[in-house]
């Protein structure tokens, strides 16, 4: 696409309730050029609904993000100032992780956030899985990740593995990631790391049998998130 990068509000919604209800009209909807250039927009549709996007005529990126659900919940519009912003990690492993449908959205299955590792970090560490119904420390739900790279010509890895007594079998594999790639992650740990210059971001879009928030974390390598600062020696 040719010229500036286009705006996200450079387009409206429609959206129609096949049960009959009337039209509804959203315009002028997200804020930014880029994921790399503010807090998102996001729009709940209900199921058993039907919606059409226009974009402006510089055109616009957006994502989809869909799983099967019976329960209808309102539509809900997300502006950038309801995105739930964190800090997270140390140094090392540090992130800025946006809730986009967390908490203050309602839904059934699906919560969608935005994850950005600040270059030379890890994020999704310690490495985490959430392929377990084992209240209260873990939930089962499938996830994917799409990837943007800060240079677009960059690339970021992400590691997959098992633990040895996962009832899913083994899983040991490292892939490069480069911008617009989109990982799917039905089990196992899958941290990622950023390489210096170059920032990470992902998309996750997570869905499963509960709505809750509970990555377990790898026991092998949990420490990392109390370990105190350290002075270590290396050979030179």
């Amino acid at each position: 696409m040719a010229g500036r990068r286009p705006r996200l509000s450079d387009y409206q919604r429609r959206l129609r309730d096949r049960s009959g209800h009337p039209h509804r009209t959203l315009q002028h909807l997200g804020e930014r050029a880029s994921v790399f250039d503010g807090n998102a927009t996001g729009v709940y549709v209900p199921c058993q609904s039907s919606f059409e996007v226009h974009a402006g005529p510089e055109g616009v990126e957006i994502a989809v993000c869909r799983c099967p659900t019976r329960e209808r919940y309102p539509l809900q519009v997300v502006r950038p100032q309801d995105v739930i912003v964190n800090e997270r990690g140390g140094p090392g492993f540090k992130r800025y992780v946006h809730d986009i449908f967390g908490p203050q959205v309602q839904a059934t299955t699906m919560l969608v956030g935005e994850t950005f590792t600040v270059e030379g970090n890890w994020s999704s560490f310690p490495p985490h899985k959430h392929d377990t119904e084992a209240l209260p420390d873990e939930v089962q739900q499938e996830e994917l990740y799409l990837y943007k790279i800060r240079p677009e010509g960059g690339f970021g890895l992400q590691y997959f593995y098992s633990p040895a007594d996962s009832p899913r079998g083994p899983l040991e594999q490292a892939l490069a990631v480069r911008n617009d790639d989109i990982t799917l992650m039905p089990f196992g740990y899958h941290p990622v790391a950023a390489p210096p210059g170059y920032d990470v971001y992902y998309l996750w879009f997570l869905a499963g049998p509960k709505r809750l928030m509970l990555p377990h974390d790898d026991p092998a390598h949990s420490w990392i998130k109390t370990a105190q600062a350290e002075s270590r020696l290396y050979p030179h």
